[in-house]
């Protein structure tokens, strides 16, 4: 399931539904070259994983106050939320320090580690 979720609806769509499902929180703008990268990336691993997780997609230029709670400083800016709460900071940025592309280290929060291939090509 793919969500635009509002400063309205952000506490029904991503904190109230991260307790039954995992959420992933997609930061962009329509300016942001990076993010018509990331989006489609996020929203076919989203797809894929049939309906084990939601993709909550927050346009930053429309609610102000969702990045302003996530101190984002920079877009793309990816968040895993559980139970409420963010389990996984920044989700991009981990990429550079683990050694592993964004669409990889996104799929480890989506499908967990039980599910990557330990040899081989790309798991996305």
């Amino acid at each position: 399931m793919i969500l635009d979720v509002s400063d309205a609806s952000f506490q029904a769509e991503v904190l109230d539904r991260s307790a039954t499902v995992p959420v992933i929180v997609d930061l962009w703008a329509p300016w942001c070259e990076p993010c018509k990268t990331i989006g489609p990336i996020l929203e076919k691993l989203t797809k894929a994983a049939n309906g084990r997780v939601v993709l909550a997609k927050v346009n930053v230029d429309q609610n102000p106050a969702i990045a302003a709670a996530f101190k984002a400083q920079s877009i793309p800016a990816v968040y895993a939320m559980k139970d409420g709460a963010r389990q996984a900071e920044r989700l991009l940025a981990r990429h550079a320090s683990d050694g592993h592309a964004p669409p990889e280290s996104i799929a480890l929060v989506l499908w967990g580690t039980d599910n990557l291939k330990t040899e081989g090509g790309p798991i996305a």
